[in-house]
């Protein structure tokens, strides 16, 4: 963190802190190499439950916005607890290529990146220390995407043999996952493009980058929170399906393909299987 802090407060030598109020007035944060610059917020501390706490913090972020809240409660001293934090973030119209290319890694060319403007919304909740409490969720929306051709979606669309430039070209993306220890869960994943749409769920870890999804692939769909089961049965009769599991690095995955029979998939949304006897 770089950024000026104003603060005023009280502390008794024989109570501690008794309050303190505190507040950033620009400066730049930045976290897991992404920074949030012209941050702005007011801390304040309650001695009663040992928290800091903000419920306006505000940021800009690669041409977008971020608001949210922080909460952290420290342990008492002298016993075995340990402290906590809850941080809850909204963001969007943040510039996606942008995003993705401030790394260490300057080799990749600009149209390497995925690029598009991006909603969403992240709250995790953990005590410090305990990876095993660390529950959360995050939810993702993309529109006007352009998947770069080296990023990991670039992969999987050149395993299907879509090389032209409007296979590339997506008009939304949808993500819905929740955290749990060291893992992301994705409930779903939603695609749609100009000439192919994918849909699936998976699981990232969240430490060695390490993912295991299994995506179907089809013509063209608008990506939606909810489909409904009419929609997705009309678009699954009469055309090509294709089950694509997506295994290993993030950013270097293996991908396997299987044709699947149309009404066999198109029974799976149903929750049911057909008879193999």
């Amino acid at each position: 963190m770089d950024a000026i802090l104003k603060t005023k407060g009280l502390y008794k030598t024989s109570d501690g802190l008794s309050n303190c109020r505190a507040a950033f007035d620009g400066g730049t944060l930045r976290i897991l190499g992404k920074s949030f610059t012209n941050l702005r917020a007011d801390v304040y501390y309650d001695p009663d439950l040992r928290r800091w706490s903000t419920e306006d913090l505000i940021a800009e972020c690669y041409g977008g916005k971020s608001t949210g809240i922080f909460d952290f409660k420290s342990a008492r001293g002298g016993t075995d607890g340990a402290s906590e934090y809850l941080l809850q973030v909204g963001f969007d119209d943040i510039d996606l290529q942008k995003f993705l290319s401030d790394t260490k890694d300057k080799e990749t060319p600009d149209n390497g990146y995925t690029s598009g403007k991006m909603d969403g919304s992240l709250s995790i909740n953990a005590r410090t220390g305990d990876i095993s409490s660390r529950i959360g969720t995050c939810r993702l929306a993309i529109s006007d995407m352009e998947v770069g051709q080296l990023s990991p979606f670039g992969k999987l669309l050149q395993v299907l043999k879509l090389n032209e430039p409007q296979d590339f070209a997506f008009d939304r993306m949808f993500l819905d996952s929740y955290i749990r220890r060291n893992e992301l869960l994705i409930k779903k994943l939603d695609l749609a493009g100009r000439t192919v749409a994918f849909y699936g769920s998976g699981r990232m870890d969240l430490k060695t980058r390490n993912v295991d999804l299994a995506l179907i692939a089809r013509g063209r769909r608008l990506a939606t929170a909810d489909p409904s089961i009419l929609q997705s049965l009309t678009e699954g009769l009469g055309r090509a399906v294709v089950r694509l599991d997506v295994t290993g690095d993030f950013y270097d995955p293996k991908v396997t393909t299987k044709t699947l029979p149309v009404i066999g998939e198109t029974l799976q949304i149903l929750g049911t299987k057909p008879d193999t006897r």
